[in-house]
């Protein structure tokens, strides 16, 4: 299973000394920044965790949306999406239609090197096509052009789409996962088309280097207690997304993570030709 990160969060600190810091810790609200446009998955589940945690920790966490290690939040699968009057009515008419005109077809991601890239880039590895890749700044703006009719089809995260898609704005014809989403019962998984499109996007929460164990230990405390809330796991699930298990969430395990995650996508990334500059 296929993993990447959608989230990154950078928490606020003021001038006192470390040690007394570490001990009143928060003493004022902490600024939570989301490097995505708001409305895209990781402004979504931002929203949802750093609520839970604020009222754990006894201050408002603010998110500063800025388009351009705590530990492990959620889990989501992939979804293919597309405008709404696209000529498919299933996943195998979706596939054919790819396969016979991709290089007419316009597939919209979040940016390059977002988790949504990343999902194109293995759909297409699986299918064996090539259409034309338009990069947007966050997935809100991808998909408003979808549902403007003005890209054919979108890769991004189910707690990106799945309102969309219930909606009826846009067409929901694959999930990258084994099984079906319960809270898109109708939408095949890429095992039942036999397509090879397994992964699993997370979102996860970074302090800056340098913050105090103390700290980093008060804030993931809280994020454990907010991913065990029944209330933001119902939430998450609605989106199609899944809490990990409490073994995943630790700095420790999350930091291990990250870096098994950095060495698996760079080639990847170097294979596709990919710059970030």
């Amino acid at each position: 299973m296929i993993k990447l990160t959608c989230l990154v969060a950078c928490v606020g600190f003021s001038a006192m000394p470390l040690v007394a810091q570490a001990q009143s810790y928060p003493v004022r609200s902490i600024t939570v920044v989301v490097p995505f446009p708001a409305g895209g998955p990781s402004d979504v589940v931002a929203r949802i965790v750093t609520e839970r945690m604020g009222r754990t920790l006894g201050q408002q966490m603010v998110i500063e949306n800025v388009g351009g290690a705590v530990g492990l939040t959620a889990n989501a699968p992939a979804v293919i999406v597309a405008r709404k009057d696209f000529p498919a009515e299933n996943l195998s008419e979706f596939v054919a239609y790819l396969k016979e005109n991709a290089d007419k077809l316009k597939q919209a991601h979040g940016g390059i090197g977002a988790s949504s890239h990343m999902a194109c880039l293995l759909f297409n590895q699986a299918l064996g096509i090539r259409p034309t890749s338009v990069a947007y700044r966050g997935t809100g703006p991808a998909m408003n052009d979808l549902v403007g009719g003005h890209v054919d089809f979108l890769c991004e995260q189910s707690v990106s789409v799945a309102e969309q898609i219930k909606a009826g704005t846009v067409k929901g014809y694959v999930v990258s996962a084994n099984q079906r989403l319960a809270t898109l019962p109708d939408i095949p998984s890429a095992k039942e088309g036999g397509i090879n499109y397994q992964m699993s996007i997370w979102a996860g929460i970074f302090a800056p280097k340098g913050t105090p164990k103390e700290i980093i230990a008060k804030l993931a405390a809280a994020l454990d207690k907010a991913l065990d809330d029944p209330s933001v796991r119902e939430r998450i699930a609605e989106l199609g997304g899944s809490i990990p298990a409490k073994q995943e969430r630790t700095p420790v395990s999350f930091a291990r993570l990250v870096k098994a995650e950095i060495a698996r996508w760079s080639p990847i990334l170097k294979a596709a030709s990919v710059t970030t500059n």
